[in-house]
């Protein structure tokens, strides 16, 4: 991605649109711009394929930013993080498709991870460090997006929405596995 990213850059600086002092800025905006977009368009390209769009909408609205705030594990390569965001959703539609769990198994998990997840509190990782003040946002908008997954899970409950319910649940357990790999494998996330 860094080198399409240094191409892009590249051709607007021979163009004379940005100055030398921000070419490291763009670099970094056009990296991140072409990471996110692939991971958009798989991501949506996978809930097409399963025949499950709208449960793959739920699943990135919950997992993206939690995921993102929270920490946890992340991989020192955009590729690597590609592929195993690309095996989670997949796994985990596939799971919602194929498996179901009493809803009050699902309500409980979807109660009781978000408690976890909150215990757990952001996780600091080397890989991507940020500092106490960045932290003590995250926590708080962590938290309120907890509070709102758990408002969404008693309404799934109430509505009888058991697929979605469901994977709200498997959704959680993927964030609790991807937060708790860097503390019980410190190992994993060495360069």
């Amino acid at each position: 991605m860094e080198k399409l990213a240094i191409k892009l850059t590249d051709y607007i600086l021979s163009k004379d649109a940005i100055s030398e002092e921000s070419y490291d800025i763009y670099v970094y905006g056009f990296t991140c711009f072409l990471e996110l977009s692939i991971s958009f368009i798989s991501t949506f390209i996978i809930g097409i394929c399963l025949g499950m769009f709208f449960e793959c909408i739920l699943f990135s609205c919950i997992f993206m930013p939690l995921r993102s705030l929270a920490g946890g594990l992340h991989l020192n390569k955009f590729f690597h993080c590609y592929l195993l965001s690309c095996f989670m959703l997949t796994a985990t539609l596939l799971l919602v498709k194929f498996i179901s769990f009493p809803d009050y198994i699902s309500l409980i998990g979807c109660i009781l991870f978000p408690i976890i997840l909150f215990i757990i509190g952001p996780i600091n990782h080397p890989n991507r460090p940020v500092t106490e003040e960045e932290n003590s946002i995250f926590k708080r908008k962590t938290n309120i997006i907890l509070v709102f997954c758990i408002l969404l899970s008693i309404i799934l409950y109430l509505t009888k929405s058991s697929r979605y319910l469901f994977l709200e649940f498997i959704t959680f357990a993927d964030l609790i596995i991807s937060s708790l790999i860097p503390k019980l494998f410190p190992q994993v996330h060495k360069h």
